[in-house]
This record gives structure tokens, C-alpha cells and sequence, in this order.
């Protein structure tokens, strides 16, 4: 639907709506890590009162907050420097970015298709991504049972770093392709937050599971 609209003149509305959906899934995101601070603190109790039977799950359980936490971070420092690049801020103006994404006059060239590309393809951003993110897929489902395989298929689906499927004539894109190029900068960012909001669900479904 994307790649439709931009065979258009995408107007400034249609480009405000990604504001709006951005901020929609930054706001979820948020909930599901509240949820998850919520959780752990049962982890830490439990292991106070029995160490040698829950001690193990606790230490399991934020081994996964931490890399759940390094995966969010990365994809909020790639949101950053991508809004830098675009509005020609300077590298220490991390403030000024954040606050850009969040409102609709913020990013000022949300339009932009070239410096997103540029940054997650070309400059081979978009792999390393796709690398830390399934990393961190594998990570989560070593801990699930072979009997629930479709808890694990939930989370595999979740957080899948697989090449969208080909249709009838059409080339094989990859999946930094899907998701970084050929959109305007804040189509790009959105995406960015969208997989956030998911490392954040798989997080809070793994340690309920735990």
C-alpha cells in the first residue's frame, strides 16, 4: 500500500498520518514495557524466597530484559540519527531529535526517500539490524518447550527477519528492502517503531511464559 501511494504526489496529510500512526505505536510500546518493568520484580521476589529453585528463572528472565533492552535502543539510536541526517541537525542534538518524532511538525523532511535508503541499505545498517534482531528471536525461543510450538511460531513470526514472499512476475526483494526502501522517511521511522513495539511484546511474552 505504501509503494502504491508513492507513484502518487503523497500530500502532506498522508505524511502527518504516519506522525499520528508513529506516535499511536510509540504510546503501545510504552504500555508493553511498563508491563514488562511490572513483571520482574516477581522474578526477584520469587528468587528471595526459594534461591535454588527460582534463583535459575530470574537470571534467565533478565538475561532477556537485557537484550530486549539493547535491541530497543538500537533501533531507537537508528531513529535518531536518521531524523539528524535528515533535518541537518548535529550529532549531539539527541534531544531536539526524539522531540522532532513525536510531534507533526516535527521531522521536516519526512518526505525524503534517499537518505534512508542511503543509511540502512547502502551503508549496510539495515543487515546489522536484521542480524541483532533475529539474534535476539533465537535467543528468546531456546527457552520455550518443543511441546509449545505455537508459542514458538508466535515469536518467530513476530520478530521474522525472512524475505517477503515473491508474487508471479515479480523480483525477490530482501527484507531490508521491505522495510527501508522505496518510503518516505517517516514511513521509515514508523517501521522502525512498529519492530520496536514488537521486540517489546515478544519480551512480555517470553517472561510470562518464564
Amino acid at each position: 500500500v505504501l509503494i502504491a501511494l508513492l507513484a502518487l504526489n503523497v500530500s502532506k496529510e498522508v505524511l502527518d498520518a504516519f506522525v499520528v500512526i508513529n506516535k499511536g505505536l510509540a504510546e503501545t510500546t510504552a504500555q508493553f514495557s511498563e508491563k514488562n518493568e511490572n513483571t520482574y520484580p516477581e522474578f526477584i521476589k520469587a528468587a528471595a524466597e526459594n534461591p535454588k529453585k527460582a534463583g535459575p528463572w530470574k537470571t534467565k528472565a533478565f538475561d532477556i530484559k537485557q537484550k530486549a533492552q539493547a535491541l530497543y535502543e538500537h533501533l531507537e539510536n537508528l531513529k535518531i540519527d536518521l531524523v539528524i541526517r535528515l533535518d541537518g541537525l548535529d550529532d549531539d542534538e539527541v534531544e531536539l531529535a526524539i522531540e522532532k518524532m513525536k510531534t507533526k511538525a516535527g521531522v521536516a523532511n519526512k518526505q525524503n526517500m534517499d537518505i534512508p535508503a542511503t543509511m540502512m541499505l547502502n551503508e549496510g545498517r539495515g543487515s546489522i539490524l536484521k542480524e541483532e534482531i533475529a539474534k535476539f528471536r533465537d535467543f528468546i525461543i531456546d527457552f520455550v518447550k518443543p511441546q509449545d510450538e505455537a508459542f514458538k511460531d508466535k515469536i518467530m513470526q513476530s520478530l521474522s527477519t525472512d524475505d517477503p514472499p515473491v508474487a508471479v512476475g515479480q523480483s525477490q526483494i530482501t527484507w531490508e528492502m521491505e522495510y527501508f526502501q522505496y518510503l518516505p522517511a517517516i514511513a521509515v521511522i514508523c517501521n522502525m517503531t512498529q519492530m520496536q513495539s514488537q521486540v517489546r511484546n515478544a519480551e512480555a511474552d517470553i517472561i510470562s511464559y518464564l
